[in-house]
């Protein structure tokens, strides 16, 4: 599996994916973590391809494949990134209690 680049998507999968993570979680995961490479990297980009095998079916019927003009990966976007801010915004704030002071060694 290559899932973008590690220093771009590779945070989120590292975040996310547990060995309980459901195939069609790990999937939308996989897709977040190159999106996330997608926009920090203006040498990546679509088409992105995905195959996802079920365990025993011997089959390989859900492929994927996201251009340029599909609607899929903006929708995604929009949906991580509201949920993102959502979450960081709900974070504790800082307070003075947290605040130390910086020593300088000259």
């Amino acid at each position: 599996m290559q899932i973008g680049e590690s220093k771009y998507g590779k945070p989120i999968l590292d975040r996310f994916l547990k060995l309980e993570s459901s195939i069609d979680e790990a999937a939308r995961c996989c897709l977040v973590s190159m999106d996330s490479t997608i926009r920090s990297n203006a040498s990546v980009g679509p088409p992105v391809e995905m195959l996802i095998y079920r365990k025993n079916s011997f089959s390989f019927n859900e492929y994927y494949c996201f251009d340029d003009d599909d609607d899929y990966l903006p929708r995604l976007r929009r949906s991580w990134e509201s949920k993102l801010r959502e979450a960081i915004s709900a974070l504790p704030c800082l307070t003075p209690q947290t605040d130390k002071k910086m020593r300088v060694v000259l």
